[in-house]
């Protein structure tokens, strides 16, 4: 009984990044363009978490601070001219931004009611100095490493851990082991070196860690829900998913970060 009582006790906290916060929003017929529907690429995934927010607001499981708010205020036009843009074949920035002062009005709405279904956070700024130098050393280890996963280096390793006589077998057996690394692999050096986290992506897990220090219970799982890579799990083209970055983050900070859908699943 006492196990099921403390199972009962735990409470979480999802912090929304900015890109979920815009997927959530950006749904839209578009009058201006004959009735032209305007989607995110991750709307499906990312509004059922803001309706089950809702449908549970008052456990407060969405938490927003100010800077992820003024993050989405800021990118939500800019979100939706790119797939006006995208739908009709031309560069955004040619865009008479007032033909569609109706649309941006709705879709400031849209984003507007996601934002009250979220608490905001207060942040000590002198407290995060200090996480963010962790943040950061952190990013630093992972891209030094990440040669390390180079599936044709761990073949190579293994065909000549055997004796010669086996080697082509070897290398046979290693290379089908390896098969999605070599998928993944170059995934990571994208992300991790080709374009590697900024100081947005730092202070944003550096939050989830200080609101995690904060909780004195320790029956509080934060989580970070996102669509991007530096944080969430590799989506990969059969569907399935990597998880290399966000189990190194849960490993250190012990803050767990998923695509909306896998949160959801985590918090119902």
């Amino acid at each position: 009984m006492r196990l099921i009582h403390l199972k009962n006790m735990v409470e979480h906290k999802v912090i929304v990044d900015t890109s979920v916060l815009l997927a959530a929003s950006l749904n839209h017929v578009c009058q201006e363009e004959g009735n032209l529907q305007i989607e995110d690429n991750f709307h499906k995934i990312s509004k059922p978490l803001f309706e089950h927010f809702e449908m549970n607001i008052d456990k407060e499981y969405g938490i927003i601070t100010y800077e992820i708010e003024l993050s989405a205020k800021t990118q939500i036009v800019n979100a939706f001219l790119k797939k006006i843009a995208q739908k009709n074949k031309i560069h955004f920035t040619t865009i008479n931004l007032n033909k569609y002062s109706f649309s941006l009005i709705k879709i400031n709405e849209a984003l507007d009611r996601n934002i009250r279904l979220l608490t905001r956070v207060p942040i000590n700024e002198r407290e995060l100095t200090e996480i963010l130098k962790k943040v950061s050393n952190f990013y630093g280890k992972l891209s030094r490493n990440i040669d390390k996963l180079n599936p044709q280096t761990r073949i190579n390793r293994r065909v000549r851990s055997v004796n010669f006589g086996l080697r082509s077998f070897e290398r046979i057996f290693a290379t089908e082991d390896e098969s999605k690394n070599f998928i993944i692999h170059p995934k990571l050096i994208d992300k991790l070196k080709r374009h590697p986290p900024d100081l947005k992506d730092y202070r944003i897990l550096a939050q989830a860690i200080y609101i995690k220090k904060r909780d004195k219970s320790g029956n509080t799982i934060v989580s970070i829900t996102s669509t991007d890579y530096h944080f969430s799990k590799i989506r990969l083209e059969d569907g399935s998913l990597h998880d290399y970055i966000p189990s190194k983050i849960e490993q250190t900070f012990h803050i767990k970060c998923d695509w909306p859908d896998e949160i959801l699943s985590l918090i119902k």
